[in-house]
């Protein structure tokens, strides 16, 4: 309770934050959580569990608010999460898990691209944005032969990561080496030179450092 979030930070130095979020965030507790770090500034709607609803509504948020100050908006999306239900009926009566989840992508990425068009018209040049997965899932194969490469396996452990935007102090290029979700604010808070103090333990991803040491734990499982 004595740390501070991201987003608790950026409103330290004058930023208005909001979250837009397509799950109800109570499902595991979040919301007390997310309203402190947001400042009530939490929005949902069982409608935003649609992405093309919830990344208009972000968008609505994100333009609103960077009229008064610099903005965080984070954002929640849902269907690229199992069961990977596409709100136009495409999955419908699929039962193949990979097959759902190639609609669901198709489906997000088409409103994403569109959410971002609409990023580069409000404030492109000073926007960031950042990009990864909520977690990996196994592929078919791993399911079938858990007993023999883990539950804990590559495809349902390791989840990409992206950053883009107009901003012109943000690196170019690809990086094919792990790094954590810790290690965004550390990277973040020197791309926009904010020094302030905080307990976040990562690293700055742009900087080259030594492979770390992984515990990945899920439930009772542990490599």
């Amino acid at each position: 309770n004595r740390t501070i979030a991201i987003p608790e930070i950026l409103r330290h130095v004058g930023y208005n934050t909001n979250m837009v979020v397509g799950v109800d965030p109570s499902f595991s507790n979040f919301t007390p959580w997310v309203k402190k770090w947001y400042n009530n500034n939490l929005h949902f709607d069982p409608s935003y569990e649609d992405d093309a609803i919830l990344l208009k509504k972000a968008g609505d948020v994100f333009e609103e608010s960077q009229k008064e100050a610099p903005t965080l908006l984070t954002i929640w999306t849902a269907v690229t999460h199992p069961p990977y239900y596409v709100p136009d009926g495409s999955t419908d009566g699929m039962t193949d898990s990979e097959e759902r989840f190639d609609l669901a992508v198709n489906y997000t990425s088409r409103q994403a691209l569109q959410f971002i068009e609409r990023l580069k018209g409000i404030d492109w040049e000073n926007t960031i944005i950042i990009m990864t997965g909520d977690h990996g899932q196994p592929t078919p194969s791993q399911l079938q032969s858990s007993d023999r490469v883990s539950p804990l396996s590559p495809g349902l452990t390791w989840v990409n990561m992206a950053w883009f935007g107009g901003f012109k102090g943000l690196p170019r290029g690809r990086v094919d080496r792990d790094v954590t979700l810790i290690d965004i604010a550390p990277t973040l808070f020197r791309i926009l030179d904010i020094k302030t103090p905080n307990h976040f333990m990562g690293m700055d991803m742009r900087k080259s450092y030594p492979s770390r040491k992984h515990l990945l734990v899920r439930q009772k499982q542990v490599t």
